[in-house]
């Protein structure tokens, strides 16, 4: 009888891996995005607070994004940037993007993903793909002229999702801490799972960015404790182009503070490959 059971405990702990492996898969977009969940009242509130307006104008969940007035609408002549922020948190509170570079002359809106802020809607990469789509697209019709699509950790694949629509035609993308492959990502923070057979969402720029024609900026943070070096290296690798793509490592900072670190001369030279004339 002991040695039936000791002979059962592999199979309870394989049993036990499933059954976790399982739960995983089944939970996977709660351990994936990490959004904030606002009531109309309390967007209201927060949006007051970091000085953002909803975009396209409206009450409640009608809008796609924000945007943040701080200078005159004839200085941002060189065009927009489309903002796509990274996992935590909501568009509201990137409003510094804004700051840095509506005093370089670029227009600046902060997208919002289904499901975050006070949006309505469902989590999930074809989700905001389709949804990023639209507001590209909404952008180019008000707006004219050169558009940036820049996208931060997540939204560096929503950006390079949205760069893949042939349509849009994007004049850059600019990807800061970024992936080759969410997979791959995961695959690295938990080398004890089986990853690449469990997540849904793959969010593959290399793929996505395939057909993108146009220049593409990677800026990977040196000390970045969260995106894996080798899958930033990777995405950068994997894009063709070589005359067209750009590598820049912001050093000493880690996930979260990159931004801050890049220069204005910096910006303008990146931001310069989609309107030459703002260099």
């Amino acid at each position: 009888m002991v040695l039936k059971t000791w002979q059962s405990l592999p199979l309870l702990a394989v049993g036990a891996y499933a059954v976790f492996c399982l739960a995983v898969c089944l939970r996977q977009n709660r351990l994936v995005y990490f959004p904030a969940r606002l009531t109309p009242a309390e967007a209201d509130a927060a949006f007051a607070f970091y000085r953002v307006e909803r975009w396209p104008a409206g009450s409640g969940a009608d809008y796609r994004a924000v945007v943040k007035r701080t200078v005159p609408e004839a200085s941002l002549t060189n065009g927009t940037i489309l903002v796509f922020h990274g996992n935590g948190g909501g568009a509201h509170e990137r409003e510094s993007f804004c700051d840095t570079f509506q005093k370089l002359g670029w227009r600046v809106v902060l997208a919002e993903y289904p499901g975050y802020g006070a949006r309505p809607g469902r989590w999930g990469e074809a989700s905001f793909r389709e949804d990023g789509r639209e507001t590209a697209r909404l952008v180019r019709q008000t707006w004219p002229g050169p558009l940036v699509l820049l996208g931060e950790s997540l939204g560096s694949g929503v950006a390079a999702s949205v760069a893949a629509d042939p349509d849009l035609k994007a004049d850059a993308v600019v990807l800061g801490t970024p992936w080759d492959n969410l997979a791959n990502v995961g695959a690295r923070h938990y080398p004890w799972l089986p990853v690449r057979l469990l997540i849904r969402d793959r969010y593959d720029s290399v793929a996505y960015l395939q057909g993108y024609p146009g220049p593409v900026t990677v800026l990977q943070a040196e000390d970045d404790e969260i995106m894996p070096a080798a899958c930033t290296r990777a995405l950068y690798d994997g894009l063709p182009h070589a005359d067209r793509k750009r590598w820049v490592t912001v050093p000493y900072v880690g996930h979260n503070e990159w931004f801050w670190q890049v220069t204005d001369e910096q910006w303008r030279e990146i931001l310069g490959r989609a309107a030459p004339s703002a260099r």
